[in-house]
């Protein structure tokens, strides 16, 4: 039996393409084709905080991609708390680290979801030193060879509490942040978009959850 995890019931792209949620995402998908002049391929999705709802965004975003005919691949690179697995209901055996630590090959760890043109990489086992795994180099080559393949790459990040979500910024093209509208405060949005800039990092966006 697949486990549901009620967070991820909200999988609107999936279980109600035609909702007002599910024209939301698709209205951000547009929104990033129209604004992406400069080809950006690579789009990482973070948030100010834990617990704003980035990962769920991410999923669908990416599926929203993936319907719209765009060859989409994405990645969970949450090590520490991963959700991907639990949103396109996939095995996470075998994942990101695994790749990373040299246990598995890339060919074994991409998955394919439900939804055509849609490949997705779980995050796999949980590891002692996600930091040290997702500043590696094996990783930025990792990113560069999936951009090269797919039309878009969707990284599903850490909050920017944790060093993860800037290394990662370092290596994505772009970025959306995520923020709950009832709880950041402007000044915690600032202060996180000039640390994507630091990061080299273009932000497309800022994308309110509640």
């Amino acid at each position: 039996m697949k486990h549901f995890d009620e967070r991820f019931l909200k999988m609107a792209t999936v279980w109600k393409p035609n909702s007002p949620a599910a024209e939301s995402f698709k209205a951000i998908r547009a929104t990033i084709d129209v604004m992406n002049i400069h080809g950006h391929k690579s789009i990482l999705i973070t948030s100010t905080k834990e617990g704003e709802g980035k990962s769920l965004i991410a999923a669908n975003l990416a599926t929203a991609f993936a319907q719209s005919g765009k060859n989409t691949i994405y990645i969970d690179c949450n090590l520490r708390k991963p959700a991907g697995h639990l949103a396109f209901h996939l095995s996470n055996k075998e994942g990101l680290t695994n790749f990373l630590l040299g246990e598995s090959k890339l060919t074994s760890i991409i998955q394919k979801a439900d939804i055509d043109k849609l490949y997705v990489i779980t995050a796999g086992s949980i590891v002692s030193n996600p930091a040290e795994l997702i500043a590696s180099r094996r990783l930025k080559l990792l990113i560069e060879k999936l951009t090269a393949k797919a039309d878009y790459v969707i990284v599903d990040s850490p909050s920017l509490t944790v060093a993860d979500s800037t290394s990662l910024a370092a290596i994505s093209d772009a970025s959306l942040l995520v923020v709950n509208i009832n709880k950041c405060t402007k000044n915690e949005v600032r202060k996180a978009s000039n640390q994507l800039n630091l990061s080299s990092n273009h932000v497309l966006g800022i994308v309110g959850n509640e």
